[in-house]
């Protein structure tokens, strides 16, 4: 998530830089692009732009961001941030995986925070 927020802020604010309701790809390109939006037995290796520091992943990240796990995980990490995560989560349980999803948000916000920074 943080990457796909940081290419639209390179991309002087595009909201529709990947956002899968206005995907400009071709069907027939769809499967090398690692569209979410198809059967996995039908994609190939997502080819991400070269610019992208992080890993290959097997989907789009602009299907990725738009999972309701990951967008819980964004909304408990800005609660947390804010010191008022027991607010955030309206009487339910803090669960080790919101936890580790929560964490593994804020180390990827740190590698974009990082990477950002080298480069100016």
């Amino acid at each position: 998530m943080p990457w796909v927020h940081a290419r639209r802020r390179d991309k002087d604010g595009d909201p529709d830089y990947m956002d899968c309701s206005k995907c400009k790809a071709r069907a027939e390109q769809k499967p090398t692009m690692g569209c979410g939006w198809i059967p996995a037995s039908e994609r190939r290796e997502f080819r991400r732009p070269s610019a992208w520091p992080e890993p290959v992943v097997g989907t789009c990240p602009g299907y990725l961001v738009q999972l309701p796990q990951v967008l819980e995980t964004a909304r408990l990490y800005a609660w947390r941030k804010d010191g008022a995560l027991e607010q955030g989560l309206c009487g339910w349980p803090m669960t080790p995986l919101f936890r580790d999803c929560c964490d593994v948000l804020a180390g990827a916000i740190g590698e974009v925070e990082a990477h950002m920074l080298r480069r100016t």
